[in-house]
């Protein structure tokens, strides 16, 4: 990806100031890579945003994307916490496709997504979110992670 990429167009103007701020944060620590790797993110920089974080594995078997985190405002959005779970996993069935369509656009391309939504899960299909969704990784190499905040609107 092409570091000069204008990566602001991207986000609204109105989006969440924590969406905002772990955008600035993620673009700061990518440098001139297309992003950063895991290791390049301290938690302890950025205390406010890590109730609204997820981050979920890339990886090249079945099931392709496992949370490996999942922050606490995020688990009480879904009403569940998927740590160690499959993505996907509680959607419902007839949304399933487009929740792993999102995933799958971030690890294929190595770009990230904004979008406002009103969450899929089978536990709770009635919340409005904002996310965001990051990709992590190697320099040169596909991303081996996402890097996801949400944050409840409305």
């Amino acid at each position: 990806m092409d570091r000069e990429r204008d990566w602001q167009t991207t986000l609204p103007v109105q989006v969440d100031p924590k969406i905002r701020a772990l955008y600035e944060y993620w673009n700061a620590k990518r440098g001139n890579s297309s992003y950063p790797k895991r290791a390049d993110l301290d938690p302890l920089e950025i205390p406010k945003l890590i109730e609204h974080l997820s981050l979920v594995e890339i990886r090249s078997t079945d099931p392709r994307f496992v949370y490996r985190l999942v922050g606490t405002s995020v688990a009480r959005a879904l009403r569940h916490d998927p740590t160690g779970r499959p993505v996907g996993e509680n959607a419902r069935l007839s949304e399933r496709e487009a929740v792993l369509a999102r995933y799958n656009f971030v690890a294929d391309n190595g770009c990230l997504i904004f979008h406002s939504a009103v969450l899929q899960e089978q536990t709770n299909d009635f919340t409005t979110v904002q996310r965001l969704m990051l990709p992590l990784g190697p320099p040169a190499g596909p991303p081996n992670m996402i890097l996801s905040l949400v944050i409840k609107i409305g």
